[in-house]
């Protein structure tokens, strides 16, 4: 298998298999791009996002640009000469113009199977929905919110999902995100 350049974008616990899994498999991640460290908790004390973290201890640099807008982390994405630019729940959208500048283009991993839960929150609203499967959608992306041509499903049936719940379990689920754990490594095995 070819080894690709990647500039990996990607912020919660969420991308943090994905970003292991490219590691692992052989792929050159040339650079990690996350938001902002921000205050979280009870005592607003200022975190590293965990995919700052993880990239850290890949040894993969890492920038945190509080917006794609900015020349000077435009300029860094460029320098990076990607061949691909893989996007597991960044918060950003990103602009035509950011589209562009891998030579291969640019992949999503979403958490949910597309068309169904565009957008933020899907691991929400898949619980929230009362879904008894779901999983992780790999796509091309293009100018919309979560429209890009399909490349793989994964389905999965995390423990949560299927059993009956109480308001209390259904909260438990949101937030341990067990759909993060539904095998990231097949949806990115494929590079």
């Amino acid at each position: 298998m070819k080894n690709y350049r990647i500039v990996f974008m990607g912020t919660p616990d969420f991308a943090v298999p994905a970003l292991h899994s490219l590691h692992a498999a052989g792929h050159e991640i040339a650079l990690a791009v996350t938001q902002p460290d921000r205050p979280k908790g009870r005592g607003r004390k200022v975190e590293a996002p965990p995919v700052k973290v993880a990239a850290a201890a890949l040894g993969v640099p890492v920038v945190q640009p509080a917006t794609l807008r900015d020349e000077a982390a435009l300029q860094t994405l460029k320098n990076a000469e990607a061949d691909f630019f893989i996007v597991v729940a960044f918060g950003h959208l990103l602009r035509e113009s950011v589209l562009n500048m891998p030579r291969l283009g640019c992949i999503n991993v979403h958490a949910s199977l597309l068309p169904k839960y565009r957008g933020p929150a899907p691991i929400h609203w898949a619980v929230i929905n009362d879904e008894k499967e779901t999983g992780v959608t790999t796509m091309l992306i293009d100018k919309g919110l979560d429209t890009g041509d399909i490349l793989m499903h994964l389905f999965s049936r995390p423990p949560f999902l299927a059993q009956k719940r109480t308001p209390a379990s259904r909260e438990t689920g949101v937030r341990i995100g067990m759909v993060a754990g539904a095998g990231f490594e097949p949806a990115t095995s494929g590079l």
